[in-house]
C-alpha cells in the first residue's frame, strides 16, 4: 500500500482500520432469523436453548417482560426445524460437533433421525378483551396449525383443530412440538387495563386458557415431543394449570437460572468494543468501576435463591443492550439510563404495593417467605387479598429479587433487584395525595442520600417522621412501623448510597436491622455500621402542642447533639419530642424505655459479629408512638 499511497495516506487508512463502527446490536429484537440476517452480535444462549427441548419434555420458564424470552423461542423453533445454517458458529454448533453428549438429542435432529413439525404459538400480540381474545387465539391457532400441516383445517374449536393436527402428523410420521410465547399476556394486559382489578374479564380470559391448555394436554399426549413455555408470570395451577398440570415449572431451577438474563462474563466476552467505547464517555476509570455501576442499575437479578453471590447474579439484557448499542449517547455521570423500567407499565402492580403488603411482612422478614410455596405461583384471584401473592409476583416480574436463603429453614429475604426498580417501588410507596407538596420521591431521596452521607441517623429518622406522618398508618404498631420504615430504606440501599440488613441474629438474639452508611474508604469499607432498634409506645393522653418559646426549645427539627469527645462510648446524637413524650407518659418512661433497649441491643456481641466492615459502629433507638410520630431517638458510639 506504501508504494502507491503518501505516508499520510497509510496512516489515514490505518486510523479508520482501527476505529471502524461497532458491530451492530439490536435491544428489541425478536428472532433468531433477524439477528444472522442482520449480523447483530448477541450473547449466545443456543446451549441453554437446546437443553429445554429434549423429548418428552414439557417446560415451563417466567421471566420479566424483555429478557430475550421470544428470541429463546425463535431460536428453539430453528433448532428443532433443523435450520442448521442459523447455527454457523454458535455454541450450540460447536459442541455438536465436537460430540458433546448434552447435546446428542440436537445431533439426532439434525441427522433426520426424528421426524419433528414445530406448532409455534406467540400470545404477545393477542387482544386482552374477552370475546377479541377468543376469536383470536382460535384464529391464530388456526393459521399456525395450518402452516404446521401444509394444509387447511375445517375444524371450529381449539380442542377440534389440536386433536386433527396431532393425528395428521401421527399419520404422516411426524412428532409435533409445541412452543408458545407469552402465554400469560391475556391476563396481564387485562389486569394492566384495570388498574389491576380482578374481575370478570379477567377471569373470562382465564377460563379461556385454561380450556385451551386442556385441549392441548389431551391432544399432546397423541403424538406431542415437547412443549416449551414462557410467561412474565406463573399463575397458579388452582385456576389456571390444572388444565396443563404436566408441566414443569422451571422457573427457580438453579440450572436454568442463566437461561435469559446475563452474566457479566458473557457481557464481557460478547461486547468487549462496546465497553470499552462506554467506559470512553464516563467518569468511572476502569471496567471494574463500570461493572459496579452496571450493577447498580441493571444488576441484581436472581432465579434461584442458591445463586446470591456476585459472580451469579445477572444483568437485565434489554438494559445492557440499549446502552451498548449507542455507546456515544451514554451520560458521563454517574447515573445510567434506566430502558428497562422506562418501558414498564407498574401502574397496575402498584394496586398491590400497599400498607398491608408491607405490614404482612412479605417484604423484609426472613421469616416470610417459604421457598417452595407460594413463591412459584401466583393465584390471580388473592392478588390485593394475600400479599405473599404480592411478593411472588413482584418477584416473577423482576421488581423484586432474591437477597438471602436460609437452607435450614427453607425461608427467602427479598430486595428490590436494582437501583432502578428500587425506585419504581418506593415511587409507589410514595405515591399518594396525602403526600405535601415538594415531598416526592426525587425530593425524599435526594434529601435522604445527603443525611445518610453525612452519618447523620437522627436527620434521617427526622425525615421518616415527615414522611410517615403523612401516611395511613396512624393506627399501626411496632411491626407495622418495621416493615415500612425497612421496606423504604431497602428500596433506597438498592442505590448503592448505603447498605442494610434486616433482622440480623446474633447468638442473644436479634436486632431490627443493621446499616452501613457513610460512604466508603479506598478499601471499599463503610465509615460506619450501626445497629438500629425501634420501639413504639402506646399514646395514653392527647397533650396539646407547646408554643412560643417552649416549642422552639423543644422543636424536632433542632436536635440536642452532642460531640463524641474521646475513644470510648458516648452520645453522638439525642433527641425528645416533649409534646409526644408527654402523650406517651412522660420523659423519664421514654428515656428508660431507650435504655432498656440499649441493653437489649447487646452491642458488644453485635461489635464482635461485625467489627472489620466500618470504621466506627454506632447503636441506635428509635422511639415512635402508635400514631407513626417519632418520639425519640438517642444514638451512641460504640468503643471498638
Amino acid at each position: 500500500l506504501s508504494a502507491f499511497l503518501p505516508c499520510g495516506a497509510v496512516l489515514l487508512v490505518q486510523y479508520f482500520a482501527e476505529v471502524s463502527p461497532l458491530p451492530l446490536i439490536l435491544p428489541s429484537v425478536r428472532s433468531l432469523e433477524e439477528f444472522r440476517a442482520t449480523g447483530a452480535v448477541a450473547v449466545d444462549k443456543t446451549l441453554e436453548t437446546a437443553t429445554l427441548l429434549r423429548r418428552g419434555t414439557e417446560n415451563f420458564l417466567a421471566r420479566p417482560r424483555k429478557s430475550g424470552k421470544s428470541v429463546a423461542l425463535s431460536t428453539a423453533n430453528a433448532l428443532l426445524s433443523g435450520r442448521t445454517d442459523l447455527f454457523e458458529g454458535t455454541k450450540l454448533m460447536q459442541a455438536v460437533e465436537n460430540g458433546d453428549p448434552a447435546v446428542a438429542h440436537v445431533a439426532q435432529l439434525w441427522e433426520n433421525r426424528i421426524g419433528v413439525s414445530v406448532l409455534h404459538l406467540d400470545f404477545a400480540f393477542l387482544e386482552a378483551s374477552p370475546d377479541v381474545f377468543k376469536e383470536q387465539l382460535l384464529r391464530h391457532l388456526r393459521s399456525a396449525a395450518e402452516s404446521c400441516l401444509g394444509a387447511p383445517l375445517r375444524s371450529a374449536s381449539a380442542p377440534l383443530i389440536l386433536e386433527d393436527l396431532f393425528k395428521a402428523m401421527k399419520k404422516s410420521g411426524q412428532r409435533l412440538a409445541v412452543l408458545i410465547d407469552e402465554y400469560d399476556q391475556p391476563i396481564v394486559k387485562m389486569l394492566a387495563k384495570n388498574g389491576g382489578k380482578m374481575d370478570e374479564n379477567v377471569d373470562a380470559n382465564i377460563r379461556v386458557l385454561h380450556e385451551f391448555f386442556t385441549a392441548l394436554k389431551s391432544a399432546f399426549a397423541l403424538n406431542g415431543f415437547c412443549l416449551l413455555m414462557t410467561g412474565v408470570s406463573k399463575f397458579s395451577r388452582v385456576s389456571l394449570f390444572s388444565g396443563a398440570n404436566t408441566i414443569t415449572d422451571l422457573s427457580l431451577d438453579p440450572e436454568q437460572h442463566t437461561a435469559f438474563h446475563f452474566s457479566w462474563e458473557e457481557i464481557v466476552e460478547t461486547y468487549p468494543r462496546h465497553l470499552d467505547a462506554v467506559l470512553a464517555t464516563r467518569e468511572e476509570e476502569t471496567m471494574e468501576e463500570l461493572r459496579q455501576t452496571m450493577e447498580k442499575y441493571y444488576g441484581g437479578y436472581s432465579f434461584s435463591p442458591r445463586a446470591l453471590d456476585r459472580d451469579s447474579r445477572l444483568f437485565n439484557p434489554f438494559d445492557v443492550t440499549s446502552l451498548l448499542a449507542r455507546p456515544g449517547l451514554c451520560p458521563p455521570a454517574r447515573e445510567l439510563p434506566g430502558f428497562w423500567c422506562g418501558q414498564g407499565r407498574v401502574g397496575w402492580l402498584a394496586k398491590y404495593i400497599d400498607g398491608d403488603f408491607i405490614r404482612q411482612g412479605h417484604w423484609s422478614s426472613p421469616q416470610s417467605l417459604a421457598f417452595d410455596s407460594p413463591l412459584a405461583n401466583v393465584e390471580v384471584t388473592q392478588l390485593g387479598k394475600e400479599a405473599a401473592a404480592t411478593a411472588s409476583l413482584l418477584l416473577q416480574t423482576g421488581y423484586l429479587t432474591f437477597d438471602k436463603y436460609d437452607s435450614s429453614q427453607q425461608t427467602v429475604t427479598l430486595r428490590p433487584t436494582n437501583a432502578f426498580t428500587g425506585k419504581v417501588l418506593l415511587g409507589q410507596l410514595l405515591n399518594t395525595p396525602k403526600l405535601p407538596p415538594g415531598a416526592g420521591l426525587a425530593v425524599f431521596e435526594r434529601r435522604m442520600q445527603e443525611l445518610f452521607a453525612a452519618g447523620d441517623l437522627l436527620g434521617v429518622w427526622q425525615q421518616y417522621d415527615d414522611l410517615l406522618n403523612h401516611q395511613a398508618l396512624r393506627d399501626s404498631r411496632e411491626p407495622a412501623l418495621q416493615m415500612l420504615a425497612t421496606a423504604l430504606l431497602q428500596a433506597m440501599a438498592a442505590s448503592g448510597e448505603f447498605e442494610i440488613y434486616p433482622e440480623v441474629a446474633v447468638k442473644e438474639g436479634r436486632c431490627d436491622f443493621l446499616l452501613y452508611y457513610g460512604g466508603k474508604d479506598e478499601k471499599g469499607e463503610w465509615r460506619y455500621a450501626a445497629v438500629v432498634e425501634t420501639k413504639v409506645m402506646k399514646q395514653t393522653k392527647v397533650v396539646k402542642p407547646r408554643r412560643g418559646a417552649a416549642a422552639a426549645k423543644d422543636s424536632p427539627t433542632e436536635p440536642q447533639a452532642t460531640a463524641v469527645s474521646g475513644p470510648r462510648s458516648g452520645v453522638v446524637a439525642s433527641f425528645v419530642n416533649r409534646d409526644h413524650a408527654d402523650a406517651v407518659g412522660g420523659e423519664e418512661k421514654v428515656r428508660n424505655q431507650i435504655q432498656a433497649a440499649f441493653e437489649q441491643v447487646s452491642v458488644k456481641q453485635y461489635g464482635r459479629a461485625i467489627l472489620g466492615k466500618h470504621k466506627t459502629l454506632r447503636c441506635a433507638v428509635v422511639v415512635w408512638n402508635t400514631k407513626g410520630q417519632l418520639v425519640a431517638y438517642a444514638e451512641r458510639s460504640v468503643d471498638q
